[in-house]
């Protein structure tokens, strides 16, 4: 069963340089808000190493945790794997070269767990191209290069507050011979990236996604100069096998890393949030996940590494009803969720109701000092507990009105044009902890668009299709589950069909095919 996407979610092949980049509202357009329509979140996976035989590690547990229950828990709108989708040790020996036998248990355990390539962004690594100059094998048998014929794959999400647009991009080259690597991203993916920013000049937020760190292929000042001259960015990523958040190429980058999900057991399930242009990443492992909490607003003033957030927001002190909100994912019962903010006395989140997993509450926060205060929101799930602990900055008053969620109307063919996007005052000095265990992954699309060099052609739906909620889905003998889309997506097994119209209006998930 996949979870629900608010809004729509669209894979496009984007192709050619028009010279122009267009220019995001950028991260710093980050800013508290009331209203849930501008949160969503998905879940990242990397270095899945199928079939490795060298590593005592369960790595196919492990895959079956993340695409499975992860999946089913958290409700992504989607997922992204970050490369070294196979281990590459033919015979038991590392980087030696591809296998099929390996390639065809990692295609059998995406099949099981009912990724579609809407759903499903698989990326390749250093390790998939081991011995395979132009991924051919990457190309015949992942979920991406077998639907778009390419190393590259671009899509967006759209809500009512606007739209964000996802670059996966190719980090490995054209794949290397045995054992060694040759990292580099490529410069027709660079163009057709830069094509579709400038196709897409209001999108709120710009992330891209690879397997390698930003600063290590060749050519990779070009990628950092795209993010740059778009006023920051997002960058996400594999390979190092950490856990990690920090800045990389430019003080306006902010990178977070997820632990290897084949090799390791902690921090190897990541979930990213979008709360009004605000990104929050967290990850899980996929021994002992639940519950795992996020709060997604206010955010916290410091990266995980302890650098400064560059992109923190202060809240005005001087209201009787602050939002706090946070993100819940356990595989059980929420019976409570609890908010403290300082020495305030602790108060009840109570459910956002749409979208799933999401608390909320308003806070009088007019005894707060001014300053940094921890922000902590705690969770029981099945008898478990879980939290997460931020630093957010409080300022003095007078305060403006918040900007509200703008309203859907029922009757529109998609989104609605967007709120307001003013930004925050910048973060000071605090820190982010966090208890209790956590976890990921879920949600869905339809449609699949090609890279820059081959337009795909495969997908349910149509440019202009409109909702069309599927049977709920029969779970798989091998685990996770068989989902099938009918026309774009898969929301039926999730929310009542009239409950998403009356909130979210007819949203629709479409797919766009451009080749050069």
């Amino acid at each position: 069963m996949r979870g629900s996407v608010l809004g729509s979610v669209t894979t496009a092949a984007a192709i050619g340089l028009l010279g122009t980049l267009a220019q995001a509202a950028g991260p710093s357009s980050a800013h508290l808000a009331r209203g849930t329509q501008g949160v969503f979140w998905f879940m990242h996976i990397s270095d899945l190493h199928t079939s490795c035989e060298w590593n005592p590690t369960d790595e196919m547990k492990n895959q079956e945790f993340a695409l499975g229950e992860a999946v089913q828990v958290i409700k992504p709108w989607f997922v992204v794997a970050t490369g070294d989708l196979v281990d590459a040790s033919p015979g038991g020996i590392p980087t030696m070269g591809q296998s099929q036998a390996e390639w065809d248990q990692y295609k059998q355990s995406y099949t099981n767990a009912g990724m579609t390539p809407d759903f499903y962004f698989d990326l390749p690594g250093n390790h998939d191209g081991y011995g395979d100059i132009d991924f051919p094998h990457y190309l015949a048998n992942s979920l991406q290069g077998s639907t778009n014929h390419d190393t590259y794959v671009s899509w967006s999400v759209d809500t009512p507050v606007g739209s964000y647009l996802f670059f996966g991009l190719d980090s490995a080259g054209v794949g290397s011979g045995p054992i060694s690597e040759n990292p580099q991203f490529l410069p027709g993916q660079i163009s057709a990236m830069q094509d579709g920013l400038a196709q897409n000049p209001d999108a709120q937020l710009v992330f891209v996604l690879a397997h390698h760190r930003i600063s290590q292929p060749a050519n990779s000042s070009q990628v950092i100069d795209v993010l740059k001259g778009l006023g920051g960015g997002f960058y996400i990523h594999g390979h190092v096998h950490e856990y990690d958040e920090y800045t990389d190429g430019d003080p306006g980058i902010v990178v977070n890393e997820v632990n290897s999900l084949g090799q390791t057991e902690a921090n190897n399930v990541a979930v990213g949030v979008v709360d009004h242009n605000a990104f929050v990443y967290r990850a899980t492992g996929s021994k002992d996940p639940w519950p795992m909490v996020m709060i997604t607003a206010p955010v916290s003033t410091t990266l995980r590494n302890g650098e400064a957030n560059p992109y923190a927001y202060a809240v005005c002190k001087d209201r009787t009803d602050n939002p706090v909100r946070a993100l819940v994912f356990g595989a059980g019962d929420t019976t409570a969720v609890r908010l403290q903010i300082g020495t305030l006395p602790v108060v009840a989140m109570n459910s956002a109701g749409q979208p799933p997993n999401l608390w909320a509450a308003d806070v009088d926060t007019t005894a707060l000092p001014a300053g940094p205060q921890k922000v902590t929101v705690s969770a029981t799930v099945d008898g478990k507990e879980g939290s997460h602990t931020i630093t957010a900055q409080f300022v003095d008053g007078p305060c403006d009105a918040l900007p509200q969620d703008p309203p859907v109307d029922p009757g529109t063919d998609g989104g609605v044009e967007g709120g307001d996007d003013s930004g925050g005052a910048g973060g000071s000095a605090g820190g982010e902890s966090d208890s209790g265990t956590a976890g990921a992954s879920g949600g869905g699309a339809a449609g699949s668009g090609g890279g820059p060099s081959a337009g795909g052609q495969s997908g349910a739906a149509g440019a202009d299709a409109g909702l069309q909620p599927s049977d709920p889905p029969a779970v798989a003998d091998g685990g996770g589950c068989a989902c099938r889309a009918a026309g774009p997506a898969s929301w039926a097994g999730w929310w009542p069909a009239a409950a998403i119209a009356a909130a979210f209006g007819a949203a629709r998930r479409s797919r766009r095919n451009r080749a050069r």
